[in-house]
């Protein structure tokens, strides 16, 4: 990982070029042996990564970029998944399928990105997704993802075939192929079907929500399918069965209250990119996980928030004329992440 000195000297050649992030121009930076590459346009990741080799740094503005097959094992760094009023920051945006396909002695690392088609994973193990929003996530027939690990992600219809781990998480699950190893710890599980699974899955301290026609299989979350729950909540819906009935631990609970009474703004329905997930007070005082935090995604070690991790520039005045040392003057100004 870059320091934070070389970060701010990437970020600063970049807007020495004259382009300017508030005006939503699409830059892709290339770090590479300590060399910086600048790429502009709708092409510039493509060009970046054409360009890059294994273990450099691509960071993309805000913005949407085409999306290209993945082979390299890279970090690349984005504006964030969600438009940030108080930074007046937009979102990163990659277009178009995704596809990853990795030696397994390479790493790959992504943050702060919208993904808004598929994202599907041919082989991928002991990487890295954070702060990244997944329209779709799959891998495909015979791969391998496994040992992987999304933090502070939203991820609808998750259907990898491996053993990886969701930490302050919001998932939503899409139907019965869901059947893998997963460990999920301080997330928001959200029904996605009838009867959606949560086979050979850990769950720790997490929220399951249910409505009408969306509810989870019972079945699926018993130690005889492999699944497991520990300091867990659900919201209770009638006709339904009770989600926890197969578990021998007593710390989960069905709640009968309404999911306006749990959550400030979520009403339970969909998966709104703006919506936080944030808890009431009264609920966030209640609903406490093994660790004596609130249950999902603002409790725990990670706390969520969408708010990339690395340093980004939210503030620059250029001055239009060089000064008596022929000097161009550069006013910046850099929000440190979370």
């Amino acid at each position: 990982m870059l320091n934070m000195k070389k970060i701010v000297l990437s970020l600063i050649l970049v807007l020495a070029t004259g382009i300017s992030m508030a005006q939503s121009q699409f830059v892709a930076t290339l770090v590479h042996n300590g060399e910086v590459s600048t790429y502009y346009g709708f092409n510039a990741f493509v060009d970046a990564y054409t360009a890059a080799d294994n273990g450099d740094i691509i960071t993309l503005s805000s913005g949407t970029f085409r999306s290209t097959k993945i082979s390299k094992g890279l970090t690349v760094r984005g504006a964030g998944f969600v438009d940030d009023s108080e930074s007046q920051t937009n979102s990163t945006v990659v277009t178009g399928n995704f596809s990853i396909n990795l030696a397994d002695s390479l790493r790959l690392s992504f943050e702060g990105i919208l993904f808004n088609d598929v994202v599907s994973l041919t082989n991928l193990s002991n990487s890295q997704f954070l702060k990244c929003y997944f329209n779709y996530l799959s891998n495909v027939s015979s791969s391998k993802a496994i040992n992987n690990t999304f933090y502070h992600c939203y991820i609808k219809d998750p259907d990898l075939f491996g053993e990886n781990s969701f930490i302050s998480c919001v998932v939503r699950f899409r139907n019965s192929s869901q059947s893998c190893s997963y460990t999920f710890d301080n997330c928001i599980l959200l029904a996605g079907s009838s009867g959606s699974p949560v086979y050979y899955s850990t769950c720790r301290n997490c929220i399951f929500i249910q409505r009408s026609g969306y509810y989870f299989n019972s079945s699926s979350l018993s130690p005889s399918s492999g699944g497991l729950a520990f300091n867990c909540i659900s919201n209770y819906i009638s006709g339904y069965s009770y989600i926890f009935s197969a578990q021998t631990n007593n710390t989960n609970q069905m709640v009968s209250v309404p999911i306006s009474s749990i959550f400030k703004t979520y009403d339970g329905e969909g998966m709104p990119l703006e919506e936080r997930f944030e808890l009431t007070d009264s609920a966030a005082a209640v609903f406490l996980g093994s660790d004596g935090t609130q249950v999902g995604i603002y409790g725990g070690p990670f706390p969520f928030s969408p708010t990339p991790s690395y340093p980004r520039i939210t503030k620059f005045e250029v001055s239009n004329k060089t000064d008596s040392e022929g000097k161009l003057r550069m006013k910046l100004e850099v929000k440190s992440g979370n």
